[in-house]
């Protein structure tokens, strides 16, 4: 009784107990979902990031054969990337052979009357040869800012079809200064393919590849310093312009079909995660099979 008492002496007491927990009581509800969706993200962060390090751990045991299996097309598109070093490797020795052609020398060289023969003065075999260099250097340069902006396929596209109109100034020069402008302006694409086909074969493939198809760009490299020779030995005893043309001309053959076959080529998962597009799709077109554990 003495309790029911001291209750109703005092309501306004109990009208504030009763009216405090409707008002406690929204704040509680919005909480709940709020915390919910921060503990969703969290496991879903959490589970990304235990599933990244088993495939990391996963890829860092895999073979060489099981690589190959796991991602043959990542190898594929990787080895097209890389082609274009043959065609560079064809380019840039081609043209300090051709400083002994007797027809190339008598176009662009001097007379020596002592010794009885036309020959490139030193110093614009070494303007020449340099010449290659310095493309190559601002390409490099270039090639970095590029690609970071619009993606390696689109650089390495805009770069061989570069190629096929700057051939023209190579082919068609009549002066050694023109040909010095063509060999720097040429130099520059030739300087992109040297760091985009290494950056790219490092990014699509895994750890296990990733020696093979970086080591693949040196073997590039050396297979267009073969095709180079072989032509240069085969139109060595043409007449004419066209035994130093033909070895110039050669070079279209290499741009197109490589520009069609990067075309078709996935864009680096890196530089799409980079900027925050949607990988899912080029990384499941890299990989046959999805890795079980």
């Amino acid at each position: 009784m003495s309790s029911s008492n001291s209750m109703n002496s005092d309501p306004e007491k109990v009208t504030d107990v009763y009216d405090a927990t409707p008002t406690d009581k929204p704040f509680q509800e919005d909480a709940l979902p709020e915390n919910a969706e921060i503990n969703d993200y969290l496991a879903k962060f959490l589970d990304m990031s235990e599933n990244a390090n088993e495939n990391e751990r996963h890829e860092k045991a895999m073979g060489l054969k099981e690589g190959l299996k796991t991602f043959p097309k990542a190898v594929f598109w990787s080895v097209v990337l890389s082609s274009t070093i043959i065609m560079e490797g064809y380019d840039t020795s081609l043209l300090s052979a051709l400083f002994a052609f007797p027809r190339f020398a008598e176009k662009f060289g001097t007379y020596y009357p002592d010794k009885g023969e036309w020959q490139i003065p030193t110093k614009w075999q070494t303007s020449l040869n340099l010449s290659i260099n310095v493309g190559e250097i601002i390409g490099l340069f270039i090639a970095g800012i590029v690609a970071d902006r619009i993606g390696y396929r689109t650089t390495l596209i805009t770069c061989n079809l570069l190629c096929i109109g700057l051939i023209f100034i190579v082919f068609f020069s009549e002066t050694l200064p023109v040909l010095l402008v063509g060999q720097i302006l040429l130099g520059m694409p030739w300087g992109a393919f040297q760091t985009l086909s290494v950056s790219y074969a490092s990014e699509v493939c895994p750890l296990t590849l990733r020696i093979y198809l970086t080591t693949f760009v040196n073997i590039c490299w050396v297979i267009g310093q073969l095709i180079s020779s072989c032509v240069l030995k085969g139109t060595l005893q043409i007449d004419g312009d066209n035994g130093y043309k033909i070895p110039f001309a050669l070079q279209w053959i290499f741009p197109l079909p490589i520009a069609i076959g990067i075309f078709f080529a996935p864009e680096s998962p890196w530089w799409l995660i980079k900027k925050e597009q949607e990988s899912l799709q080029s990384v499941g077109y890299l990989k046959t099979s999805l890795v079980q554990h």
